[in-house]
């Protein structure tokens, strides 16, 4: 790489088969830019797809124990995982009797869809935290407080066991519109 003037000039390949490229600084970071989304993506489709066919997988993988895995790597992968939702965490306590995850929406859709979308952020934090009580509270891109949903280990391990649905956490969950200080009732049964 040499740097000419505002350009940068690239080289790759190999010889006889040598090929050039001149990008500005910004066309360069754009290029970064893109690579980068692109590995998260392939990245998040590897994922995906690890946990769509675990049940097949996990036969051939070497038997681990997940307490050897450090909490913070842990805690990384999650955060990770919310800010590809577009979600910033702003603030996690946790301790054996609650934890308390504050998200901010970091996208432009509409905050009141958004935040049923980050209700479903309360199972994840009871697996990694196994507190008693588990609270989300969800926060508009400019930081209004929006809405606030809770509930206990409980439930949480009835789900992780198989004898509840995660989908029946919806009606399971204590909802507070923080907006109006009004407590959200569950959604009907079909």
């Amino acid at each position: 790489m040499v740097i000419e003037e505002n350009n940068i000039i690239c080289s790759y390949g190999t010889a006889p088969n040598i090929r050039e490229i001149r990008l500005t600084k910004e066309e360069l970071f754009s290029v970064a830019h893109n690579i980068l989304t692109i590995h998260q993506c392939l990245d998040l489709a590897q994922g995906l797809f690890f946990v769509d066919n675990i049940s097949h997988i996990r036969y051939y993988l070497p038997p681990t124990d997940i307490n050897d895995v450090r909490s913070e790597a842990l805690f990384l992968h999650f955060a990770s995982g919310l800010a590809t939702q577009g979600f910033e965490i702003l603030e996690f306590n946790r301790n054996p009797n609650e934890a308390k995850l504050i998200v901010k929406d970091l996208s432009d859709l509409d905050p009141d869809n958004r935040r049923f979308h980050a209700s479903q952020f309360l199972f994840q934090v009871w697996l990694f935290t196994k507190s008693k009580n588990v609270i989300v509270e969800y926060h508009e891109k400019d930081n209004t407080p929006n809405l606030l949903v809770s509930t206990d280990s409980e439930t949480c391990e009835k789900i992780y066991a198989g004898k509840l649905k995660p989908l029946d956490l919806a009606n399971l969950q204590q909802m507070i519109d923080l907006k109006t200080n009004i407590s959200i009732p569950p959604l009907p049964e079909d």
